[in-house]
């Protein structure tokens, strides 16, 4: 027998004009003022990406934690933050709604923003990205709506 090949990923397009988006309000969140000064690695997590979520580079974690290769690194290590600094967070404006949207392998911010007629820093500032060119397929985006 001929067995259905399983269905492609959708692109942003597609998942936009089909609804596959939910839409709810964002709860304004305290603005976060410290951290611990260690990040439990999760799995698919480098010390770049870590490094990017606490504002610095991948090598003073690699120096400050002794990881001669910074390759090596596994779910559930502890990795001490120097200074323990927290990640930047930005609180959502009064009103401000969003739809969540699930990023799929070959997304692009550009291309998500066209689908959902919003421009790139717009979700860049909703999102508090910090490399507008790294995302990655299963993040959740928030997509401003007002």
């Amino acid at each position: 027998p001929v067995e259905e090949a399983p269905p492609a990923e959708e692109t942003a397009e597609e998942a936009a004009a089909e609804g596959e988006v939910t839409s709810e309000p964002e709860a304004e969140e305290p603005m976060q003022t410290t951290l611990p000064a260690t990040h439990t690695v999760a799995p698919g997590e480098n010390l770049f990406r870590i490094g990017l979520k606490y504002g610095m580079s991948w090598i003073p974690l690699a120096v400050y934690n002794n990881i001669p290769n910074a390759n090596l690194i596994y779910t559930g290590q502890v990795i001490r933050i120097p200074g323990g600094q927290a990640p930047p967070t930005q609180t959502a404006p009064e009103g401000a709604t969003y739809t969540n949207y699930v990023v799929k392998p070959g997304d692009t911010l550009f291309r998500i923003s066209r689908a959902f007629g919003v421009s790139p820093e717009e979700i860049v500032k909703a999102n508090g990205l910090m490399n507008p060119n790294l995302i990655y397929a299963g993040q959740v985006l928030k997509i401003p709506t007002s």
